[in-house]
């Protein structure tokens, strides 16, 4: 992996720490976005440094704040991607949103 990769992963990293951190959902939304647009503008390991990204505006009926139940079976799933090969993903919990539709 190279630098430039590992930077821009700890840059989103940095970026979803700011955004949990920040109180109103509303600034942490508009925090988001401009942080990402800055990271796909200006760091080397972005693909296209002219692309404007596009992000839906903020709906506060679409945000869910629940309980996670941890007690879960374990389970692994392996999911291949273009740019970082094949990338695990570890069942941590689960959560209920209630009725759909």
């Amino acid at each position: 992996m190279s630098l430039s990769l590992l930077d821009w992963r700890r840059r989103v990293a940095a970026i979803y720490a700011e955004v949990r951190a920040e109180p109103d959902p509303v600034v942490a939304h508009r925090r988001w976005i401009e942080h990402r647009q800055r990271l796909f503008e200006e760091h080397p390991a972005s693909a296209d440094n002219a692309v404007t990204l596009r992000h839906a505006t903020y709906d506060a009926g679409l945000r869910f704040v629940v309980e996670v139940d941890s007690d879960v079976e374990p389970l692994r799933i392996e999911i291949p991607t273009a740019t970082d090969g094949v990338v695990p993903f570890d069942r941590c919990g689960r959560v209920q949103l209630g009725e759909l539709g």
